[in-house]
């Protein structure tokens, strides 16, 4: 799933996510992304801006944590605050990765192959967690 209330930004990634095989969701607002992760089937990621109307990225990202059903979803950050502070925020509030825009598409990648052999991971385990 992808977060992202900028329409150009949400299209630009969501189709280079695409052409690297992802099924992707659009949700342009942090309410919006709620609603969608608690669906069935739950999403494998979400990748989400930081700054959305209405619930930004971090308070979903704390939102989730605080339900069972999909607390084990990794998420990644996308910001253009570059900030140590925002960071940190970032990762207490759940992520599992903090990418700064303009974005490197390849980056993105990684952030996403690792994150979900992370999560692979600990499900493998038996936890149902984010670790």
């Amino acid at each position: 799933m992808l977060g992202e209330d900028d329409e150009a930004s949400a299209n630009a990634t969501a189709r280079f996510l695409r052409l690297a095989e992802y099924d992707v969701t659009l949700a342009s607002s942090g309410l919006l992304a709620v609603g969608c992760a608690r669906q069935i089937p739950h999403p494998d990621i979400i990748v989400t801006d930081v700054a959305m109307p209405g619930m930004g990225g971090f308070a979903l990202a704390e939102n989730l944590r605080a339900h069972a059903a999909t607390k084990h979803i990794p998420i990644i950050f996308l910001t253009g605050d570059g900030s140590g502070g925002s960071l940190m925020h970032g990762l207490r509030s759940g992520g599992a990765y903090y990418l700064v825009k303009p974005l490197n598409p390849e980056l993105l990648l990684s952030s996403i192959e690792n994150a979900l052999r992370e999560r692979d991971l600990w499900i493998k385990k038996g936890f149902r967690q984010t670790p």
